[in-house]
């Protein structure tokens, strides 16, 4: 990492300690009658809005500065070649050979259809995925376990170096994140409100992950196990197995109408 890229992320350690400051302030139910914001007649749930889209703003400034001051690393040129290619009307593994998946390619080549080929807004499609993948990942850890661990989970996942690298490339990691964590909180969903429909969307939606970059299957196969484990000491066995089916399915159809379209 070259030193201004170091200075990037010292710099975006600092905004998300600020946030981080500011939410203590902000969100605490004890002195000071629960921070400055209180007394601007905001409540709780409105103070939480407040400082996360503050952190959120903080993180995006400090992952989109300086997007354009470096050249294409490692496979980005190759992936951004593809995307031009099929912006003009060809087709991945029939026209030209590339070793990414359509979930990465086809929505590069919209964006860069729509932009003229723009390299900054290739690269900052990477830094709005990233910062959506985040809101998401807040909203699930909120769920499932309490507020104070959703800002904590936050800050770390804005703040680790891969995630800052994630941001700095038109590569696919991004995509698969944000679609594996919007499958992860569907799934949470679902299984709190014993629903199917979420459920069999966390399958599409993981299935997305995946054939964005493969690497998503491992975090089908993860939630997958954890499920039929939870599901096989569950009460209602047979329902909560039920459950997993309509995950799997959704998976399949997935990955397999896709796979049948190449």
């Amino acid at each position: 990492m070259v030193r201004g890229e170091k200075l990037l992320l010292r710099l975006l350690y600092w905004s998300l300690l600020a946030g981080w400051l500011a939410k203590k302030l902000a969100l605490s139910e004890h002195g000071l009658e629960g921070g400055k914001l209180a007394f601007m007649g905001f409540g709780l749930r409105q103070r939480t809005i407040v400082v996360l889209l503050l952190v959120l703003l903080l993180a995006g400034i400090g992952y989109a500065l300086g997007l354009t001051s470096y050249q294409a690393y490692d496979d980005e040129g190759g992936y951004l070649y593809a995307a031009w290619r099929i912006a003009e009307g060809e087709m991945p593994y029939r026209d030209f050979l590339t070793p990414q998946l359509p979930g990465f390619l086809y929505p590069g080549a919209l964006l860069f259809a729509l932009t003229d080929g723009s390299v900054w807004w290739m690269r900052f499609s990477m830094v709005a995925l990233v910062l959506l993948t985040a809101l998401v990942g807040f909203l699930l850890m909120r769920r499932v376990a309490n507020e104070r661990a959703a800002f904590f989970s936050l800050l770390l996942f804005l703040a680790h170096h891969e995630t800052f690298f994630a941001t700095r490339f038109f590569r696919p990691e991004a995509g698969m994140l944000f679609w594996g964590v919007v499958g992860f909180a569907l799934y949470a969903l679902g299984h709190h409100r014993r629903r199917s429909w979420p459920v069999f969307l966390a399958g599409v939606a993981l299935g997305l992950a995946t054939m964005t970059k493969l690497f998503g299957a491992l975090m089908a196969a993860g939630l997958g196990l954890w499920a039929i484990l939870w599901a096989w000491r569950s009460p209602d066995r047979r329902a909560a197995l039920r459950r997993v089916g309509w995950f799997v399915v959704g998976y399949l159809v997935l990955v397999a109408g896709v796979v049948g379209v190449y």
